[in-house]
């Protein structure tokens, strides 16, 4: 019976993927999220419109739904040529060197035509979009999640359009696009449609390709090819997945070839660390074609408690620095830790809605004043209790 339901799970994890993204339709003033962020090639990113559409994507390079949803990106046409919008995506915890590399791996045909940033503040600008968006869920402990990667659409006018976030984020992107761009033509020379005898000006409306061409918007191209979604040219560690390319090619371009029925099994590729989730990738036994990732959700929380629960208990010195990063909360474990060692002080070093702070937790405090009755404690609470205490 457990059996069965193991199965039964796994097949449900090889759904969800498919699964298309819900795209929020948002009208607001882009200059209410008003970031900038490092460029790979010199310069900045802002998240502002330059007086033409923009598409943010917020990602995550250890992020498996990321590698498909830019991999497909950087294989669209419409990326290709620059044609519909800027395209710019910006990291959200690692440095310029991991950046560079998965762009190396998973967005080389995209010819440069993806900007790609980093740096401090990208997680709060991600956060800020996607609760624009009601796209976030918050979780006990303080803690806010969101599925990565987060597509934010900006038209010319700076005006926030839509906001979509998970492994198929990119889903009816190209359609907004279109439409935004006949929105703007249409509204650009409203002269044409006044002067109707003006028959002989070549830049009138006689001359329907620029912005009407059956073949720019009705393409299939690599966006709307549902296997796509499962399918990132490599897995985190480097290894060639070019197997289910060529699967999906046999179960649909040769009624001869052999289809594989797939039975599948989990396997972890990449562990999780204070700031990444753990990567699982779903590997067909008969086959070896991996069919999908799937990031295992709040395992980097996890990873940073049990961290930051050992830098306590094996502390040499008479205080430990916690650098927390995105993480807000401890839990049950970390208070446990302080409990052990009365002798020890923890300072974290945090931030929240985008701005750094710095918590001093006195070494000999009593930790049952700090966490709730399921053993976690938001760092804010923490201070607001201590604070009382003076």
């Amino acid at each position: 019976m457990r059996k069965r339901i193991l199965c039964l799970l796994a097949a449900l994890l090889l759904i969800l993927p498919s699964i298309p993204a819900k795209a929020v339709e948002v009208s607001k003033d882009n200059a209410e999220f008003s970031y900038t962020f490092d460029s790979l090639d010199g310069g900045e990113i802002s998240t502002q419109s330059s007086g033409r559409p923009k598409v943010l994507v917020f990602f995550k390079t250890t992020c498996g739904n990321c590698m498909g949803v830019l991999n497909r990106l950087s294989r669209s046409a419409w990326v290709k040529n620059g044609e519909l919008a800027e395209v710019c995506a910006v990291e959200v915890l690692y440095d310029s060197d991991e950046v560079s590399a998965f762009r190396d791996t998973y967005c080389q045909e995209a010819g440069g035509m993806i900007q790609f940033g980093y740096g401090w503040g990208a997680d709060s600008a991600m956060f800020a979009y996607g609760r624009e968006a009601e796209l976030t869920t918050e979780l006990e402990g303080g803690k806010v999640k969101i599925s990565t990667p987060v597509i934010a659409v900006v038209d010319g006018e700076n005006k926030l359009r839509s906001v979509t976030c998970g492994a198929s984020a990119d889903s009816g992107i190209e359609e907004m696009l279109n439409a935004l761009k006949a929105e703007t033509d249409a509204g650009q020379n409203p002269d044409d449609t006044q002067t109707p005898d003006d028959t002989q000006n070549p830049d009138d409306t006689q001359n329907p390709d620029d912005t009407q061409t059956p073949d720019d918007t009705q393409t299939p191209d690599d966006t709307q090819t549902p296997g796509d979604v499962q399918n990132p040219d490599k897995a985190p560690d480097g290894e060639n997945t070019d197997k289910t390319e060529s699967v999906s090619g046999s179960e649909s371009g040769s009624s001869s070839a052999p289809v594989c029925s797939h039975v599948t099994e989990s396997v972890i590729i990449s562990g999780a660390t204070a700031t990444s989730d753990a990567v699982t990738a779903y590997r067909c036994v008969k086959c070896g074609a991996v069919l999908g990732h799937e990031t295992v959700s709040n395992s980097a929380y996890a990873s940073f408690l049990e961290q930051t629960a050992d830098s306590i208990l094996n502390a040499q010195q008479s205080e430990v620095v916690i650098d927390a990063k995105t993480w807000v909360s401890f839990n049950r474990k970390v208070f446990e830790a302080m409990k052990n060692r009365p002798d020890v002080a923890v300072t974290v070093n945090y931030f929240y809605e985008g701005r750094p702070y710095t918590l001093k937790i006195p070494a000999g405090t009593d930790v049952s004043l700090l966490m709730d009755e399921n053993g976690f404690g938001g760092f804010r609470y923490i201070e607001q209790v201590l604070n009382a205490k003076k």
